[in-house]
């Protein structure tokens, strides 16, 4: 009956789409929000993390509130722009230098893709107008001008979540606090210059509303003084070999521009993930062509304590049970660490280098299990690491690389890359990166194919990326990656080796229809326990295959109405001694998009469909959640599942939200294991949110 009332209810609001619909398909814009929406889902595409770290929506969020000016900004800060490369930022400089500054954001529609146009507009300005002083900060020349406190704003988020039936945990009294999730956090804002955050969260089973609290005051573009942050905050350097926290890319059906890492060095940290960000005071200054950074941070974190050392850390920020209460913030971490930054010019083309130096201290050692797969991992209380790095763009070749050495491990790592473009519409890039197995950074997060890699070590491969524009309706995206892994790792008994393939293609035939299909192979080893012909248990590399294919079909009926069908199948392979494994998964999804009454209500669901062989088969989906969340579900066994998102602006500058989901599953009658299990094959979650800027 669920079903029918969820099928009822979005006949109803297509109807009264269709009803309120004025204007024409001839003279349909093109939909930004379709072409962000499908960004998004293409960078979070190979992603099997189903948190729904929101980390990544709240720096975009962050950069519409706090816009970068492009008349005043450096190549770096330029480069931090999402979805930009150097080639676009060179543009940039040369046109400001020519037209002596820019008039409006639009004119940069002639100097950059019109999709990159299309999904960083709303991260730019131009700032003031050209008789003000641009060396001033902003809040001294809105002081001036009586209007510093119409550019004073206050933003409130709430949100809670609640799940039917609770999980086993609650009735067995394993979880020691309350059911429902809860989020708060203000924000303040002053001219362009000062942020001041500060949030509370408890998730599902824990005992406190305060169980997880940060806070942030940050300074920006006053003088020389570029960035200031007091309490919580991100680092980003180089190419995250040495030192980059919080959210990160990988490979995705972007196949170029999430490669090379460009982010902001010094960010406010506003997200919720309770591990990897630092709680002190960092700087950067500015002198010329130099710049300088430094922090320092102490903070504590979690993790599993064995005697008189730990032998690993918690990153789930789940602390419900007893034993999980007794691992939280029971290590105390101290870093601190500097950065210098030289930004010039080099055979007339810009050039940057940097050096970095930090280390990292904690109350006890870190003793990893004592076996073989640990035999060149990290031991000990200090770890010191040094880093160089590199950005030279070459007419419009853009060289970058880093090297980062681990003094206590004798080890260095390395990666360099190429992204260039051809012309107009054609881009590409080569990414090398060779990891030792012996080399440890707690604040690493390079490019990789694995979590090893990303911590920058154990990992060798190559990887070439292309995103071809081969006409104005058709757009190509592609990668292939090889790896390598030189000594075991947690699932293999031996050095190892894989490749990965992905084809995305992007065809839109008419303004109101968007056609993308997605291609990929993917092959690697891993470690299983198998039986010989006498029945002995041994441990042998097996290899393991997955194809997909994916086809979105999205309809955009009017400026208020958008329809998304998706069909996607997935195929794993096991090669095991006596027989091949072969599982099969397959999802069938259907998204509707509504705007009504003046957009002031929006709906945003899906009814989808599923069935797969096993887990190695699930198929994974971006989901829309409550604003600045997502969820990316894994769909496992057979079933169906609903969400449906409702906003409803009851003010210009309040808005209330409110996500249903339920999930049905024909094939078993429990959802899930342990302290985590559904005593239900139809568990649903309601959640509720509201957002105020005044």
């Amino acid at each position: 009956m669920k079903w029918l009332l969820c099928m009822m209810l979005l006949l109803l609001f297509y109807k009264l789409g269709l009803a309120q619909k004025t204007d024409s398909l001839s003279t349909l814009p093109d939909s930004v929000e379709t072409l962000r929406r499908q960004t998004l889902d293409r960078l979070l595409d190979l992603s099997d993390e189903q948190s729904g770290n929101s980390e990544i929506l709240e720096q975009f969020n962050l950069l519409r509130l706090q816009k970068i000016n492009i008349n005043t900004s450096g190549f770096a800060k330029l480069l931090s722009i999402p979805f930009l490369t150097a080639p676009d930022v060179e543009r940039i400089l040369k046109y400001r230098k020519e037209k002596n500054g820019f008039k409006s954001v639009a004119e940069l529609r002639a100097l950059i893709d019109e999709d990159t146009y299309d999904l960083i507009e709303d991260f730019l300005t131009v700032g003031r107008i050209k008789t003000q002083d641009l060396a001033k900060p902003s809040f001294l020349d809105d002081l001036e001008r009586g209007v510093l406190w119409q550019r004073a704003s206050l933003e409130y988020i709430g949100r809670t979540l609640v799940e039917t039936p609770l999980r086993a945990g609650f009735q067995n009294g394993a979880y020691q606090g309350s059911a429902p999730r809860v989020y708060n956090r203000v924000q303040g804002f002053l001219s362009d210059n000062f942020l001041i955050s500060a949030l509370a969260e408890k998730d599902v089973g824990e005992v406190s509303l305060f169980d997880f609290t940060s806070a942030t005051l940050y300074a920006r573009d006053l003088y020389n003084l570029k960035s200031l942050v007091i309490g919580d905050f991100n680092l980003a350097f180089g190419q995250g070999l040495a030192m980059q926290t919080g959210r990160a890319f990988f490979k995705s059906p972007e196949a170029v521009a999430t490669v090379k890492r460009s982010l902001r060095q010094v960010r406010p940290y506003t997200s919720t993930a309770e591990q990897n960000f630092f709680r002190g005071l960092a700087a950067e200054v500015e002198f010329g062509a130099l710049t300088f950074i430094g922090f320092y941070s102490r903070n504590l974190i979690s993790g599993t304590i064995n005697d008189t050392a730990f032998s690993s850390l918690n990153f789930d920020g789940l602390f419900r049970t007893a034993s999980e209460i007794a691992r939280q913030r029971n290590i105390d971490e101290l870093a601190f660490g500097a950065r210098t930054q030289l930004n010039t010019e080099l055979f007339d083309n810009l050039f940057s280098l940097g050096g970095t130096f930090y280390q990292t201290r904690y109350d006890r050692p870190f003793i990893p299990r004592d076996d073989l797969f640990n035999r060149n991992r990290f031991r000990g209380d200090v770890a010191n690491i040094a880093a160089l790095d590199f950005d030279y763009l070459f007419y419009q070749f853009n060289f970058f690389g880093e090297a980062a050495y681990s003094v206590e491990q004798h080890a260095l790592s390395w990666l360099f890359g190429v992204q260039t473009e051809f012309a107009r519409g054609i881009r590409g890039v080569i990414h090398v990166r060779n990891y030792s197995p012996s080399y440890f950074s707690p604040r690493a997060n390079a490019f990789s194919e694995t979590s090893g890699g990303a911590q920058g070590r154990n990992e060798r491969g190559v990887y070439l990326g292309a995103d071809i524009r081969l006409s104005p309706t058709l757009k190509v995206r592609a990668y292939y990656d090889y790896y390598e892994f030189p000594f075991i790792a947690s699932n293999t008994v031996l050095p190892s080796s894989g490749n990965d393939m992905l084809l995305q293609i992007s065809y839109k035939p008419r303004r109101d229809l968007l056609i993308e299909t997605l291609l990929q192979l993917k092959t690697r080893e891993e470690a299983l326990t198998q039986l010989d012909v006498l029945g002995r248990e041994y441990r042998i590399a097996t290899p393991q295959r997955t194809e997909r294919i994916r086809t979105d079909f999205i309809y955009q009926l009017s400026a208020r109405l958008r329809l998304r069908t998706r069909v996607e199948a997935r195929h794993f392979t096991r090669e095991l001694v006596n027989e091949t494994q072969r599982n099969l998964g397959w999802l069938i999804a259907q998204d509707v998009n509504l705007d009504l009454f003046e957009a002031r209500l929006s709906l945003d669901a899906r009814l989808a469909f599923f069935q797969t062989d096993s887990f190695d088969a699930a198929v994974y989906a971006f989901e829309n959640d409550l604003p600045l969340t997502f969820t990316i579900y894994a769909h496992n066994g057979k079933g169906q599942r609903v969400f449906i998102n409702l906003r409803y602006q009851i003010f210009p500058q309040v808005e209330l939200a409110a996500r249903y989901a339920n999930v049905f599953r024909a094939d078993v009658a429990t959802i899930g294991s342990g302290n985590e299990q559904f005593p239900s094959n139809s568990p649903s979650t309601l959640s509720l949110g509201l957002r105020a800027r005044f």
